[in-house]
């Protein structure tokens, strides 16, 4: 039985966003800890606190009396969690899960990507703190984002009616809502022996770009033209490489290199085991992934 109760959320983004009503609900005590004051009205009994990610110090201050703390930061602030560790370690708390919710970050083979250099800092750095007995953690890998897949060109583009379709489409990858990925994280802390100190594997389903594209024409209005350009995957990723390698602090740069990786077939992006019975998460059928699809195109028909 967990002995979980009090919980500190680093963040306010979208996965903050649904981690934080998930959690309260769930009987934990949330503390919401930001750079900045938040006009986010949060649900009653949450707490909301101003912090410096500069400041180990006052990090300390900040995560006294907490059991968990959990990081869902964006891209940039992501080397801060080195910070928050040494903190959590001084102030005693017991389970750290890192901002790591990604389709490629904990694969052996993805360790060199670009993009996944400061995650590997803070798994290796994790991975020598609970070895030593100072802190524990978890890490979730939900696959990429529905939310992205279904709203956001990087997949399939339904506003524009177009789509990338690397090597036709075929290739499966594993995607989460963040509404699961929030579940999940309350199963991984009420189950924390079984879920310390390891990667959990989550996803709602596994589909493909092909996939998405069939639900996504026969939901659209009658008599829409898609464009569909038909990409070689490896040559994408080798010129998405080549391209941030000249750029390598321009985030934008990194993004096609993680398209052509998830999409490409040769990274591991459709997990083959994962973690759903332990943590209670069923999984989507065919036709609920198809009523999201078909959703989702009305909602950019409107």
């Amino acid at each position: 039985m967990s002995t979980f109760k009090n919980v500190a959320i680093f963040g306010t983004g979208l996965l903050a966003s649904a981690l934080i009503p998930q959690l309260s609900k769930s009987g934990f005590n949330v503390t919401v800890l930001s750079r900045s004051a938040s006009t986010k009205e949060y649900p009653e009994g949450v707490v909301a606190g101003v912090v410096d990610y500069s400041s180990v110090d006052g990090l300390t201050k900040a995560l006294q009396g907490q059991d968990v703390a959990i990081a869902a930061l964006a891209m940039p602030a992501l080397l801060v969690q080195t910070n928050i560790i040494e903190a959590c370690i001084r102030a005693g708390v017991k389970r750290f899960i890192p901002s790591d919710f990604g389709a490629l970050t904990t694969r052996p083979v993805t360790r060199d990507l670009p993009l996944n250099v400061p995650l590997n800092e803070i798994q290796d750095l994790l991975r020598e703190k609970a070895a030593k007995g100072e802190i524990e953690y978890s890490i979730i890998s939900p696959g990429m984002f529905l939310e992205y897949v279904l709203n956001s060109p990087l997949v399939i583009d339904l506003k524009g009616h177009s789509v990338n379709l690397y090597d036709e489409g075929k290739h499966p990858f594993s995607t989460s809502s963040i509404e699961t990925i929030s579940k999940a994280v309350v199963s991984v802390l009420k189950g924390s022996e079984a879920t310390k100190n390891r990667v959990l594997y989550i996803n709602d389903t596994t589909t493909t770009q092909a996939n998405l594209l069939r639900f996504a024409k026969k939901h659209s209005p009658t008599g829409t033209e898609w464009k569909e350009i038909a990409l070689d995957a490896q040559v994408e990723f080798d010129k998405a490489i080549k391209n941030a390698a000249k750029n390598p602090t321009d985030p934008t740069a990194l993004f096609p290199v993680l398209q052509a990786a998830v999409l490409g077939g040769k990274h591991e992006a459709a997990y083959p085991e994962i973690d759903n019975e332990l943590l209670g998460l069923p999984l989507l059928t065919s036709d609920e992934l198809e009523a999201k699809v078909a959703a989702a195109v009305q909602a950019t028909e409107l």
